[in-house]
């Protein structure tokens, strides 16, 4: 059947004038198949081939996880969202905390090590991520290999991260496990993805090059913050979130820079990298200035009433209000060792 056929007898149908004929059914459904298999050609397309087309080749074939598109790493986050939101908590309702000290500990210590030692190959070979700081291809020198190794094994460390929230669900600490924390733990993973599939050197590497000198520092004061004779020590918690932030601050430089140059790096990870940076400088921000300037002023607030009242009834009472509003803070300043970047 021709196409001005099939249109006519489309028109004669709609307007009524021809009953269907068993021809033109047969066309309608031979029309709707092919149509579905398109439609599922191009979300194949979209889930695997065109991921394949687009990312590094070095990626596609030599690293696990890494071969089609984002469909492993998407169930990865899936099923640690579900843990952590619905299956972890439940299956915990009618259980005791498990006692994970030295697993932590453990755990705490091997990141810190693995951490440092990624800084360490990084700053060696981009001195110290200056060389990296603005326009630089991903290239295929000796050099270029061992920072695609070192980009996995950053990649590798955002999945091993994921158990920071399994372990405070397991310990039953579910008010360490707040929105941000998943939400950045979850969110960060899929991007480290997209990052090192399409571009896993070059400008790329600065970001990971910061986040690993500040998870060094922070993965080791966890691992001393688990001694309780080590806590007097460790007063110098909030400037990990300074240093957080900062690390933002660069990485929104750098970002702009790639995107507003004439660098030959692709836009959309330029836009991406910079609006993630964006969002996570607002949240750590906002975190900041409660756990810390605000928490620390209400103490502040509550111990100058205590002094300032004549009244022994009244000085006990404000004392009181004192050392609730101090044991917010100290534990608000607890809770920032749960926000990690």
């Amino acid at each position: 059947m021709s196409a001005a056929t099939l249109f006519r007898a489309k028109i004669d149908l709609l307007f009524g004038t021809r009953k269907p004929t068993r021809g033109l059914k047969t066309t309608n459904l031979t029309l709707k198949a092919e149509d579905r298999a398109k439609e599922m050609e191009q979300v194949v397309y979209l889930l695997d081939g065109f991921w394949r087309e687009i990312g590094d080749q070095r990626v596609h074939t030599n690293y696990p996880l890494m071969s089609g598109g984002p469909i492993p790493i998407i169930l990865i986050v899936s099923a640690y969202l579900y843990f952590v939101r619905v299956l972890g908590p439940k299956w915990m309702k009618s259980r005791e905390p498990f006692e994970l000290k030295w697993t932590i500990r453990i755990y705490n210590i091997l990141m810190t090590l693995v951490n440092l030692y990624t800084f360490h190959r990084v700053a060696a070979l981009t001195k110290f991520g200056l060389n990296y700081f603005g326009c630089k291809q991903v290239g295929t020198t000796r050099e270029d290999n061992e920072l695609v190794n070192l980009a996995f094994l950053y990649f590798a460390t955002k999945l091993v991260e994921l158990l920071d929230t399994v372990f405070f669900i397991l310990r039953k600490k579910y008010n360490q496990a707040s929105n941000l924390h998943v939400f950045h733990h979850g969110f960060i993973a899929v991007c480290v993805w997209v990052y090192f599939k399409i571009a896993p050197g070059g400008s790329s590497i600065l970001f990971p090059f910061l986040n690993v000198g500040v998870h060094t520092i922070m993965y080791g004061y966890y691992f001393l913050a688990t001694f309780e004779s080590a806590k007097k020590y460790l007063w110098w918690k909030r400037h990990l979130t300074e240093a957080q932030i900062i690390q933002f601050v660069l990485s929104m430089v750098h970002f702009s820079f790639q995107g507003l140059s004439s660098c030959e790096y692709p836009p959309a990870l330029a836009i991406i990298g910079f609006t993630f940076n964006f969002i996570f400088f607002v949240l750590f921000c906002d975190f900041y200035y409660h756990a810390y300037v605000k928490a620390k002023s209400r103490a502040e607030q509550a111990k100058g009433s205590e002094k300032a009242s004549g009244s022994t009834v009244d000085q006990s009472r404000r004392g009181n209000r004192a050392a609730a509003a101090k044991s917010s803070y100290l534990a608000q300043n607890q809770r920032g060792s749960s926000i990690c970047t």
